[in-house]
């Protein structure tokens, strides 16, 4: 079952990687955002939106969903990070936070979206978390 969930993991996150590695602007980050949202997310997202909908005590599954939830978190905090290094955030962000909201977003959009059958939740649910992350964007 771990590698399974693993496996699911690994190819919904595999085309934004290099994304979110190259994450420095909030420019960028929209540009992720427009990627996820225009991408047949249902059928891939749902595999893994439904396993993380699951009751997490059954030991086996929950292993391989905590290490592509921190890999994704990882990826959009070290993005953070990046955008305040050179700027584009203010100084006073603490990146490991927002990445856990923009995850929640994409998470709870993700099984909105699976239930309704529409990107519609997902869309708004990033965007409420880019909007977040618009807030420490530094003047320019």
């Amino acid at each position: 079952m771990h590698e399974v969930i693993a496996l699911q993991a690994c190819e919904l996150l595999g085309p934004y990687r290099q994304q979110l590695q190259r994450l420095d602007s909030f420019q960028r980050l929209e540009r992720w955002r427009d990627c996820v949202v225009q991408q047949d997310l249902l059928g891939r997202a749902a595999r893994l939106g439904a396993r993380s909908s699951e009751p997490a005590d059954r030991d086996e599954d929950c292993p391989a969903m905590v290490e592509q939830f921190e890999e994704w978190e990882r990826l959009l905090a070290d993005g953070l990070r990046r955008m305040g290094a050179v700027g584009a955030l203010r100084a006073d962000v603490e990146p490991e936070k927002l990445a856990t909201g923009i995850m929640a977003a994409l998470q709870g959009g993700y099984l909105l979206a699976r239930v309704v059958r529409d990107n519609g939740p997902l869309t708004i649910a990033l965007d409420m978390a880019l909007s977040q992350v618009k807030s420490f964007c530094a003047e320019e």
